[in-house]
């Protein structure tokens, strides 16, 4: 396999919906258990601090929203092609139906 073909196969996987969510999920895991520490720490003691795991943690949330959102749009084309594809099968059949129907009728 050429150079050219393994990094378009890298991009083809490194900008699906399943790693970008993957991604995300890891992100918000990482940073997780500290935030998870913090809300501890302001129900206990109405301290409350600000740090770069809760950008970690809102970063992987806001990506994970949009990954989301992206694989919601993906399937929303998708299935509008199916039905306009079953819609285009749907009247090519009921043209040969009829097209049947008058070359019987021309026949009798």
């Amino acid at each position: 396999m050429n150079i050219r073909k393994k990094m378009i196969k890298c991009l083809r996987f490194s900008t699906g919906s399943k790693f970008r969510i993957g991604v995300a999920l890891f992100l918000m895991v990482s940073a997780g258990s500290e935030v998870i520490n913090d809300f501890k720490e302001l129900l206990s003691n109405n301290e409350f601090s600000l740090g770069s795991h809760h950008g970690v943690f809102g970063l992987g949330l806001a990506y994970l929203l949009k990954a989301l959102a992206d694989l919601g749009e993906d399937i929303g084309i998708a299935t509008e092609g199916l039905i306009l594809a079953e819609e285009e099968g749907l009247k090519s059949n009921a043209a040969s139906n009829a097209g049947e129907k008058q070359h019987r009728s021309s026949q009798s």
